[in-house]
């Protein structure tokens, strides 16, 4: 594993640390592959953004070669 792809994981953990600590309070909704947290008041567009990340998500693992490990925060 070189020191670009390891610096850029722990960027990326870092940073759903950060939005799991900023959205600890909200609710969360859950797909297949995704979850999502919000306020109450956007339900709607929650369930929306997992419906749309589910009906690409096929392709776009198709497209880039890579399929995530568990549910990704979006």
């Amino acid at each position: 594993m070189g020191f670009k792809y390891a610096l850029s994981r722990l960027w990326r953990y870092l940073g759903e640390l950060q939005a799991r600590w900023q959205t600890r309070s909200w609710e969360e909704r859950e797909s297949k592959h995704f979850r999502v947290r919000h306020l109450p008041q956007d339900r709607e567009a929650a369930y929306l953004a997992l419906k749309t990340a589910e009906a690409v998500y096929e392709q776009a693992v198709q497209l880039v070669g890579y399929r995530p490990q568990g549910k990704r925060l979006i």
